[in-house]
């Protein structure tokens, strides 16, 4: 009860009966793949695990939210710690900390990963501008 569920199958009318079912059992709002199983498996193996796998009951790390597929990712100063799994997984070569204080954390992930990197002063407050650093 309470976990999120994702639902992988080629027949949308028994996806959305296993959806409702999962509701009524108490899960979080079931989620469905948008592609087939393999494709999602071949492109992001560090998600997956095969069910007789002792990783399965495992939660994987967390990933930034997905804006434009292999090329924009927002995320939260968790993902930002995680540069160097992020570039590994997702490719990712650039990235933009908005931070007015970044721990020594931040920092130390930032300089391993060795990505290019703009760190933005800016406070998280609803007056900061952070227009001022971009051209």
């Amino acid at each position: 009860a309470g976990r999120t569920v994702v639902l992988v199958a080629d027949d949308t009318e028994q996806a959305s009966a296993a959806a409702a079912s999962l509701r009524g059992a108490g899960a979080k709002r079931p989620l469905f793949l948008a592609e087939p199983f393999a494709a999602f498996a071949a492109a992001r193996p560090f998600l997956t695990a095969a069910g007789s796998s002792s990783k399965a009951g495992k939660r994987p790390p967390a990933y930034p939210s997905c804006i434009l597929p292999g090329l924009l990712y927002l995320g939260d100063i968790e993902d930002a710690v995680a540069l160097p799994r992020l570039k590994e997984h997702l490719g990712v070569t650039h990235a933009i900390t908005a931070l007015a204080d970044p721990p020594a954390s931040l920092k130390a992930a930032v300089r391993e990963a060795g990505v290019r990197h703009l760190w933005c002063a800016v406070r998280d407050v609803a007056a900061a501008d952070i227009k001022e650093h971009f051209d």
